[in-house]
């Protein structure tokens, strides 16, 4: 079974990504909700793990209909 390997992304790419601002990003690291890789002195973080972070963020949209 072939793996795939992780993609890592800058913080500037990675809140471009998903609409927040790249500090955002560095705080959720900081937080411990989202794991940093440093790749030689850049500060990384892996796509799948940004996406299922964001998921774990939105919040329930209100039904039709509800007030």
């Amino acid at each position: 079974m072939t793996e795939v390997a992780p993609r890592f992304v800058s913080l500037n790419v990675a809140g471009d990504r998903v609409g927040l601002c790249s500090r955002t990003i560095r705080r959720a690291i900081g937080r411990g909700e989202l794991t940093g890789y440093k790749l030689g002195s850049a500060l990384r973080v892996d796509l799948d793990e940004l996406d299922a972070w964001v998921r774990s963020q939105a919040l329930p949209t209100a039904r039709a209909g509800a007030r």
